[in-house]
């Protein structure tokens, strides 16, 4: 769903460039919010990891969703646009990439990190996670959000992400992928810009738990690789 704030005219009716642009790409169901001065565009899509919040000026802003949001539908349907809920997957990825510049964020996110050695999939590597020596502690943070042995969640949420660093070999979107799986995702703060370079917390979680790995997961044999391989003759 793409959430639109403050892009259209309660009196008149008219809604803002930007706007309408959306609401023509996305070519969806689309309703006119509770205060008369959004709209939302609902469609059968599932979003690429990154960022879901953007300003558009003058107050407007954009938020898309597709999964855990609560909304009350008014069922006033915005004229000329499609009275269905249409598929658009294709459509939402290339939306998010214009919006959130996906592929160069991507890119930021995964400097520094091992390039995956792993062909399992996530379930499989989720399964593996909760069958290892330490699956208390994974399970505890992945499955029941429980951050009782941590100082802060920050801290919390660097542990697991430090443990799914190890199981996806460092592979930054497998990580974030699992990551909005488990009980720690916070999406209001996943995906908020906090760094000036322009980094949403997430990035920065997962950029800083694959630096501090030292050793990853090989599928191939099952066993552990050190990241430094020169530390082995040492």
């Amino acid at each position: 769903m793409a959430d639109l704030d403050h892009c259209r005219d309660s009196a008149s009716g008219s809604v803002k460039a930007w706007a309408a642009e959306i609401v023509d790409q996305l070519r969806s169901y689309t309703e006119i919010t509770p205060s008369g001065e959004g709209l939302r565009v609902i469609v059968k899509a599932m979003l690429p990891p990154g960022r879901r919040k953007r300003g558009m000026g003058s107050g407007g802003g954009i938020e898309l969703y597709d999964r855990v949001r609560y909304m009350t539908m008014t069922g006033n349907h915005m004229a000329g646009a499609p009275a269905t809920i249409e598929e658009r997957q294709n459509e939402m990825a290339e939306l998010h990439a214009r919006l959130f510049g996906s592929a160069a964020r991507s890119a930021r996110v995964a400097t520094g990190s091992r390039r995956s050695c792993t062909s399992r999939t996530d379930d499989e590597l989720l399964a593996k996670a909760r069958a290892a020596k330490n699956r208390e502690k994974f399970c505890a943070l992945y499955d029941r959000g429980d951050i009782s042995a941590y100082p802060s969640a920050s801290e919390a949420d660097l542990a697991l992400c430090g443990l799914l660093a190890f199981w996806t070999g460092g592979d930054a979107q497998q990580i974030d992928r699992l990551f909005r799986l488990s009980a720690l995702f916070r999406q209001e703060k996943w995906d908020v810009e906090h760094y000036a370079g322009g980094e949403t917390y997430g990035e920065a979680t997962i950029a800083k738990a694959v630096a501090g790995t030292r050793e990853f997961y090989r599928a191939s044999n099952g066993i552990a690789e050190e990241q430094d391989r020169d530390a082995r003759s040492k």
